[in-house]
């Protein structure tokens, strides 16, 4: 298959892709250093849940129209600008001493880095062989999610420098990455050169049942890796498992995002090979389910149980990767505005579930505090906090069962 990609699409493959690794770095990095920001900022868990979706919100709104803008300009105007305003997002956040500014830093990083994963989806749609579609969305998807891997390292980079500097360090990447879009990126990757013809494309992706389904599916699956992997994970495996460090509750952790990089591609090249999708969205949903389960109901967990359960969390949410595939099977004109409309869905779970499980976990906290005056939290308070994810989750699993019509290929 590679043979058949000219050496150029394959260096621009490999650039998004790792932009992609990098926005999921910046993503995740609030995981481990929660205390810390708690701590800085004066912040109840509530309120850090807020700061943490801070970075989705504007991520979520800007993905119909970054997708218009890359469908109707093309990578080489639109990534380079992304990468310089998620580069400045993170300068203010680094230097922020309120929560104000600390908010508007996050938001203008999760503009700007919101364009990792659907830049490299809306590349790969544009040059890969429909046939290969699912495989090479997934081995980005597996590149991309690797950058969560590097919690334990990042925990210990942190402790030697600081949060503050290592969110620096993280501001200078992103503006290499601007310069190496505007220096590598062809002008050739756009999908349509109409404006009014994409403005109504998007009437049609509104008026789109099965899309709206499909999207909803993604969302609601993203958000183990969006609540316990981006945020609240190490907390809750340090209250499940006391003996451990953060270093080793951090690589724990990341497994969800391991399992991401290992179900990805799996599932893509099954879905691939069989000519199936909707059986593997089903199977997702309901060991998802069972997982979640196994870690609400247990009140002694130990490294390996936890380390089973969050990798299998990431193997089984990843199956949720095919809702881009089968966006863009659907509307295949407007491929990065499909798949900005489905990542948009993926994003706004997360801006109620995150707040909403600080929310629970100020409720029901037992008044244990740290000798940093941060709030600690019960393994019960974490487990209870897990309900309103657990019946989203079975909602996806209904809505698996629901008729997905494949209008090119004709895979259900």
């Amino acid at each position: 298959m590679l043979k058949k990609i000219p050496y150029a699409a394959l260096v621009i493959l490999l650039l998004v892709s790792c932009y992609y690794f990098f926005e999921t770095m910046v993503d995740t990095v609030p995981s481990i250093m929660v205390n810390e920001l708690m701590q800085s900022f004066h912040l109840s868990a509530f309120e850090l849940g807020v700061l943490d979706v801070s970075y989705f919100i504007l991520a979520a709104l800007i993905q119909i129209p970054g997708g218009y803008a890359l469908d109707k300009y093309g990578a080489k105007r639109v990534l380079p600008f992304a990468a310089c305003l998620c580069a400045l997002g993170l300068f203010i956040f680094a230097e922020s001493h309120s929560f104000g500014f600390a908010l508007l830093g996050r938001m203008l990083a999760g503009l700007g880095s919101a364009f990792g994963l659907l830049g490299a989806l809306f590349v790969i749609a544009t040059k890969i062989p429909a046939r290969w579609l699912a495989l090479c969305l997934g081995l980005a998807i597996m590149i991309g999610l690797s950058g969560a891997l590097l919690d334990s390292p990042m925990s210990l980079l942190k402790q030697a420098l600081g949060w503050r500097d290592l969110v620096l360090l993280l501001s200078a990447m992103a503006a290499i990455f601007a310069l190496l879009f505007y220096l590598l990126l062809p002008y050739d990757l756009h999908s349509s050169n109409r404006l009014s013809y994409s403005w109504q494309q998007l009437r049609v992706l509104c008026k789109d049942t099965g899309l709206w389904r499909i999207a909803l599916y993604g969302g609601i699956m993203y958000l183990p890796a969006g609540m316990l992997g981006s945020l609240w994970g190490v907390n809750f495996i340090l209250a499940a498992d006391p003996t451990l460090s953060l270093a080793q509750a951090a690589m724990i952790n990341s497994l969800i995002f391991l399992g991401w990089i290992i179900g990805s591609p799996l599932v893509g090249l099954s879905s691939d090979l069989f000519r199936q999708r909707k059986i593997f969205l089903q199977l997702g949903a309901l060991l998802c389910l069972v997982l979640l389960g196994a870690l609400y109901s247990n009140t002694h967990f130990n490294a390996l149980a936890l380390t089973s359960i969050f990798l299998g969390l990431g193997i089984f949410s990843s199956f949720s990767g095919l809702t881009f595939v089968m966006g863009v099977e659907r509307h295949t004109t407007t491929r990065a505005m499909t798949i900005g409309w489905i990542n948009m869905w993926a994003i706004i779970p997360m801006l109620i579930m995150n707040p909403l499980f600080g929310h629970v976990l100020d409720y029901f906290w037992q008044g244990q505090v740290s000798n940093q005056g941060v709030h600690v939290f019960s393994l019960n308070s974490y487990q209870l906090a897990l309900w309103p994810l657990m019946a989203l989750i079975a909602i996806a699993l209904a809505l698996s069962f629901g008729r997905f019509q494949d209008k090119s290929i004709h895979i259900i």
